[in-house]
């Protein structure tokens, strides 16, 4: 299930939270009440400001990028590495080098599961 949490109060996000842990939905009329099974996966992303850019300017968010684009450059011209120039660029060796991590099982399972979410979402087999 996929929400824009920018049109959603506070109330309603607390209200889904009870079927997203017990799996089931419960829908209520006056003439009685059905309950379904509902094993779903919530994500939800949302803006901070809502004009997208949370309190910082244009040229602000244009010199974060520069900064990242020389740290990459950096890295990447440092290490001899030539025909890299982005993260985006990166093989397993360079992932291997550069980008070590320090999770728990709990937290690496949580994340391979995301991840078979949006491939899925894609519509792919393999990750």
């Amino acid at each position: 299930m996929i929400i824009s949490f920018k049109r959603i109060g506070i109330y309603s996000i607390v209200c889904i939270t009870g079927p997203r842990e017990d799996k089931v939905v419960t829908i209520s009329r006056a003439k009685g009440s059905l309950t379904f099974s509902a094993s779903f996966q919530l994500i939800a992303a949302m803006n901070p400001c809502s004009c997208g850019y949370y309190g910082d300017s244009l040229e602000s968010i244009r010199q974060q990028m520069q900064a990242a684009r020389d740290i990459q450059n950096k890295r990447f011209t440092n290490g001899k590495v030539t025909d890299i120039v982005s993260n985006a660029d990166m093989r397993i060796g360079e992932i291997s080098q550069f980008c070590q991590l320090q999770l728990s099982a709990r937290a690496c399972h949580r994340i391979l599961k995301l991840v078979r979410t949006i491939v899925d979402l894609a519509g792919s087999e393999e990750i």
